[in-house]
């Protein structure tokens, strides 16, 4: 399984991540063998360009959604989808300019928690090459 090496700080744009190197694992479940290999994805805010979170991309298409169970950091994200729906925000806001980003839903296809992008607030770069699942 591949390990992709990237450098993160939760309150930190692109340009400006933290030296401290944090190593992770993509998920291989049902879900990424029937999408396709998965890509490591930093999810920023367009106004300001801070960042906002790792995700894992299974497979080819645009980010319309995030899965709750894909989102590998900031640690107070990354088990979202372990929590009741109580407990999580219904709209993801920029920690930096308070731009609206996304809001929670169900994927009714698959009975998933996810956040629903607002596309024109966010920006991607991709941080690893695609793992051959």
């Amino acid at each position: 399984m591949s390990r992709p090496l990237i450098r993160a700080s939760s309150k930190a744009s692109m340009q400006n991540l933290s030296e401290k190197q944090m190593k992770y694992e993509f998920i291989i479940d049902d879900f990424t063998l029937r999408r396709g290999s998965p890509v490591l994805l930093s999810i920023c805010c367009i106004r300001c360009d801070s960042h906002l979170f790792f995700y894992q991309k299974d497979g080819p298409g645009p980010l319309l959604r995030c899965y709750f169970d894909r989102i590998l950091a900031p640690e107070k994200m990354k088990n979202l989808h372990l929590n009741s729906n109580n407990n999580i925000p219904t709209t993801l806001l920029c920690h930096n300019c308070s731009s609206k980003i996304a809001e929670k839903g169900i994927y009714q296809k698959e009975n998933r928690k996810i956040y629903l992008l607002v596309q024109e607030n966010f920006s991607i770069k991709e941080l690893e090459n695609k793992h051959e699942t």
